[in-house]
């Protein structure tokens, strides 16, 4: 942090000022600073005053806009630098009044019957209701609302004011009603904003009840090729073994592509301990798989409709393999001799990043 955004820092906390004040001062100075190449406090009234026509004429800024720039900027010369120079020198830009477009009631009840989902639609009405401010409205809780008085009590709102607002019976039932048919109902915020109090999914029901023609090509090269291409991303491994060069003193040895330099073939040499933990990293997380069926052979569903598809196709499913051990429900056969292999012991990914290779000695004995 530099000497000057520490001061003026220190200023503003000095003051109380509010963060979205203290970014937008601290955001004002640096973007003033970059404009001229120069540290600020280098800089003069005659730059301010480029700067601010700068503002108006290439980069098209309200004159709201370009006030609280102006704002900033006597902040950082005036409080933080303690520098005399008068207002008159960088003036306030006039600001146009312009009436506001004001909905009639029955747009705005058209407004309130569009919404797509009934937390949609008590957002609508309160925000219409009440003349809260967005801000406002996300930061009401259920303490808030007193139906005793019929009020609600907005907390910190536009420079920090508490303020009551009135509350109708109409909007008082709206959000009752809301909350009834919620499945967890919100101990503190009025209207959080997670999948089990917004219903967002119900604008998905009527996408349901149509009927959609999807058109997908055939593949050029044919399903062979689409099986092959996708196998290489749902059965591949971190790393195949045509690539393993060499493997000697706890160093692993293997090939790899330099797409920095035309895709040159290049080797590299890691340790066996970093060699797994690169490996490692490419290992999908528990609950997460490559491959995810759906419609007839989804996980819950397949017992029963694989069965019922083989007999509208009329053929039968081939039989599994059976172990040749008997009772051995963790027992297969070797790809090399054709015995059976038994498993003996399970490691975690965390226990592999831990275990060290086992000595010949180990393994003789």
């Amino acid at each position: 942090m530099t000497r000057l955004r520490k001061m003026i820092l220190e200023e503003l906390e000095r003051r109380n000022y509010s963060e979205a004040t203290t970014r937008c001062y601290i955001r004002t100075v640096e973007d003033f600073s970059r404009r001229f190449k120069r540290s600020p406090d280098c800089l003069g009234p005659e730059h301010i005053r480029e700067y601010q026509a700068e503002l108006f004429k290439k980069r098209k800024l309200s004159p709201g806009t370009v006030t609280q720039r102006l704002a900033a900027l006597r902040f950082f010369y005036i409080k933080t630098l303690k520098k005399t120079r008068s207002i008159a020198e960088t003036p306030y830009p006039k600001k146009g009044f312009h009436l506001p477009s004001i909905l009639s009631r029955e747009e705005v009840a058209r407004l309130i019957d569009a919404a797509l989902t009934p937390y949609h639609r008590v957002l609508l009405m309160t925000l219409y209701a009440t003349g809260v401010r967005r801000a406002e409205l996300t930061h009401l809780k259920v303490s808030d609302i007193d139906s005793k008085r019929m009020v609600i009590h907005v907390q910190g709102g536009k420079g920090r004011k508490d303020r009551d607002v009135m509350l109708s019976p109409k909007l008082l039932e709206a959000p009752r009603e809301h909350w009834r048919g919620l499945p967890r109902k919100p101990t503190a915020w009025l209207f959080p904003g997670n999948r089990w109090h917004t219903g967002d999914a119900a604008w998905l029901r009527p996408l349901f009840r149509k009927d959609w023609v999807i058109y997908a090509k055939p593949p050029f090269g044919g399903p062979d090729h689409v099986l092959r291409y996708l196998g290489r991303y749902t059965h591949r491994v971190a790393i195949s073994n045509h690539r393993l060069v060499l493997f000697a003193d706890g160093e692993v040895t293997f090939r790899w592509r330099d797409s920095a330099h035309n895709n040159e073939q290049k080797l590299m040499t890691l340790s066996l301990d970093e060699f797994l933990r690169r490996f490692l990293l490419h290992l999908l997380p528990k609950g997460f798989v490559r491959i995810r069926n759906f419609g007839l052979l989804a996980n819950r569903r397949h017992a029963t409709t694989l069965p019922l598809c083989f007999q509208l196709l009329g053929s039968a499913p081939q039989a599994k393999a059976e172990a040749s051990i008997a009772g051995a429900s963790d027992a297969w056969l070797c790809p090399k001799c054709g015995g059976p292999m038994l498993l003996i012991e399970r490691f975690t990914a965390a226990e592999l990043q831990l275990r060290s290779p086992p000595t010949r000695e180990a393994v003789a004995a």
